[in-house]
């Protein structure tokens, strides 16, 4: 004879299919960007195009961070910078050292990561904004 407790797993177990989706509606990419041979081009300036290599994919929620943005200087221009933390799995092997591409648009510089112990156990990701 089926208890409370066996109902309430099965109601469980049906629900963990459509989680993901509704609770983490962004795709991301884990990136590792490996540096460029230098080279130079026809006016003599040396280049290095950064090779980015996928080492993780999966489902996460991005949000801007509660932070107001601030302005800085970058490339002779002043832009805002924003913080944003991103809910990640927490069997991510996201780290300081990575990029996250999330929806095939946009780039975030990973800044640190934190993970959370527990039900409903999840990493978060503190990241900035990559921009052109």
């Amino acid at each position: 004879m089926p208890t409370t407790a066996d109902a309430i797993a099965a109601t469980v177990a049906g629900l963990r299919s459509k989680v993901p989706g509704i609770a983490f509606p962004d795709s991301y990419e884990l990136l590792v960007v490996t540096p460029g041979t230098p080279a130079s081009d026809t006016r003599g300036n040396r280049t290095a195009a950064a090779t980015p290599t996928v080492v993780e994919t999966g489902r996460c929620l991005l949000k801007a961070g509660g932070l107001q943005p601030q302005e800085r200087a970058i490339a002779d221009k002043v832009r805002a910078i924003a913080p944003y933390a991103m809910l990640l799995p927490y069997a991510t092997v996201a780290a300081a050292t990575h990029q996250v591409r999330v929806n095939t648009t946009r780039t975030f510089e990973v800044a640190g990561v934190l993970k959370t112990a527990g039900f409903g156990a999840l990493a978060t990701a503190v990241c900035q904004e990559i921009t052109g």
